[in-house]
């Protein structure tokens, strides 16, 4: 097995448990102090981890040294990121994650490869799974209607507000990865795409905890703290790993 493919393996088995763990919070952990945490641990983590493996260089220094456009670029990769965790937590919380997931996982593959066509100029999606991708949307489609009959009014809504979300996920998400990997081909080492994929999103829950002021158990930032750990910073760290040998298209299969 290639270096690149154990990533992708890990990658997926870690984003499976921070979803059942995003779960289990949100019983008692309101979204958006969840995200605050998972925002700015992954920022420090990044910062941390770029910062001793470059010798302490200045991640400003780094930032200073990009051109006009991957800095551009890395912005946009930042905003994305915000919605693709946004999307994601709410979702969860909405529908629950086996539903989430079968939504977000059944998608990322085509939309995966789509991105990497249109991005990146790979190559393109075969017929056979152009098929596929449009049998996962016809199940997405039963889910989304099937509200109608297996949900009370009270709850129409939420429920198909979060099968929105878990579709709103793999498209921001298989965005970020056609960025990842092109920033990457472009000689940005994974640890340095990271340092600067998460200040953005961590500042923008900062002004909106400021804004909201929901409530924070102090009990709970352990756990939050571990599941950002695990769950976002490590995942992505070993992606962006894996495509320093891989294109978008093998993560996708």
């Amino acid at each position: 097995m290639k270096p690149s493919t154990a990533y992708f393996w890990m990658f997926c088995i870690l984003l499976a448990g921070r979803d059942s763990f995003t779960q289990l919070l949100g019983l008692t952990v309101h979204p958006v102090p969840m995200l605050f945490v998972f925002c700015w641990t992954s920022t420090i983590l990044a910062w941390l981890f770029g910062t001793v493996r470059r010798g302490f260089r200045s991640p400003l220094l780094i930032w200073r040294s990009l051109e006009a456009s991957q800095r551009w670029t890395l912005v946009r990769l930042g905003l994305a990121t915000w919605g693709v965790y946004a999307a994601t937590v709410w979702g969860i919380l909405i529908v629950g994650a086996p539903v989430f997931n079968v939504i977000d996982y059944g998608a990322m593959p085509i939309l995966t490869m789509v991105a990497g066509t249109l991005l990146l100029g790979e190559r393109q999606p075969s017929w056979r799974n152009y098929i596929l991708g449009m049998v996962g949307i016809a199940g997405v489609s039963l889910l989304y209607v099937a509200d109608s009959s297996i949900a009370s009014e009270t709850h129409e809504v939420p429920w198909r507000v979060g099968i929105a979300l878990a579709l709103v996920s793999p498209v921001l998400t298989s965005y970020c990865t056609a960025i990842q990997k092109d920033q990457v081909d472009r000689g940005l080492h994974p640890d340095e795409i990271l340092m600067f994929r998460f200040p953005l999103p961590a500042s923008l829950m900062t002004a909106w905890y400021i804004m909201d002021s929901p409530a924070l158990n102090l009990a709970d930032i352990p756990s939050l703290v571990a599941v950002s750990t695990v769950g976002l910073f490590l995942p992505l760290l070993l992606l962006c790993y894996g495509f320093m040998t891989s294109s978008v298209r093998q993560f996708s299969s």
